[in-house]
């Protein structure tokens, strides 16, 4: 779903933080990334399949309880 080639964007001299300790604490610029891992639009959603995070049994009954509450 992400080709680094293609799908990371890279934007230097973005504005940081002064907290960040990594960017020039002078003009409080940094590098900022972003990874573009949208579905591309031309293919068909079903080779696309939505990632599932494994649960545990305890986890699941929160999750139902959680669902009750109004």
């Amino acid at each position: 779903r992400f080709q680094a080639d293609e799908d990371l964007l890279i934007i230097p001299n973005a504005r940081g933080s002064s907290l960040d300790p990594s960017a020039d604490q002078e003009t409080c610029l940094t590098t900022k990334m972003g990874a573009d891992a949208t579905r591309p639009l031309n293919k068909p959603r079903e080779k696309f399949e939505k990632a599932k995070i494994p649960l545990d049994e305890k986890t699941k009954q929160v999750l139902e309880i959680l669902k009750k509450q109004p």
